[in-house]
């Protein structure tokens, strides 16, 4: 009889640490990053040298975004950006702007070995669109933004991952006189 009730208790313990198994995936919402914007920003091989100015940020809470400091037709911004996934995978990474007003791109090397075996099909760095191939869930490069009018111009940067918590955005406007 306790032999049964040893072996009964045995069962029961590991069919419930089995069931704790179960959901060990990590599902965490993707993270984005941004450094210093950068107003023509020069550079020496990968190394930037100067720039003309750096813009700051103004997060409007009522509104949920951040603004950007005014900046001139005809200059160039440039800003460092981190997307990381923790421990799921990267998907894609999109911006949405407006295509005629705003000139946006990714600075990738596209002909970077690492580069090619990380993006998927589909892919357009220079249109702010990136798909992954799985197994990548870091990237780290610059953005540019060259407006093409005066005006305020609204931006979203997009990350996706494969969590249950998919997608993290950045809204942002930029004005420019």
């Amino acid at each position: 009889m306790r032999k049964s009730i040893l072996l009964l208790s045995l069962v029961v313990v590991a069919l419930s640490m089995n069931s704790c198994f179960n959901n060990l995936e990590s599902h965490t919402t993707p993270q984005i990053m941004f450094g210093h914007v950068y107003v023509n920003p020069q550079f020496s091989n990968d190394t930037l040298i100067s720039a003309k100015d750096t813009l700051l940020d103004k997060y409007n809470y009522e509104l949920g975004l951040s603004y950007l400091d005014t900046m001139q037709l005809g200059d160039t911004v440039m800003f460092n950006s981190l997307f990381s996934s923790d421990m799921n995978n990267l998907v894609n990474i999109t911006a949405s702007f407006d295509t005629v007003n705003v000139q946006l791109w990714f600075g990738l090397d596209v002909n970077d070995e690492k580069i090619k075996n990380a993006l998927a099909s589909g892919s357009r760095p220079e249109k702010g669109v990136l798909n992954f191939n799985p197994m990548y869930n870091m990237v780290t490069f610059p953005i540019y933004i060259v407006p093409q009018k005066t005006g305020v111009h609204a931006i979203k940067i997009t990350v996706t991952s494969d969590s249950k918590y998919p997608t993290n955005s950045a809204p942002f406007m930029l004005p420019v006189k």
